[in-house]
């Protein structure tokens, strides 16, 4: 199963990186703030 995210806040990581923890690929959607730190730390 593949799922998509829209919003790399608190809400939207945390669901993420449950759903990639039950072995579903999970895409997610970010802008901003969000983003760079997304970048910075992975």
């Amino acid at each position: 199963m593949n799922v998509g995210i829209v919003g790399a806040g608190a809400i939207g990581l945390w669901l993420a990186g449950r759903l990639a923890q039950a072995g579903i690929n999970v895409s997610v959607l970010a802008r901003g703030k969000n983003l760079e730190a997304i970048r910075a730390a992975g």
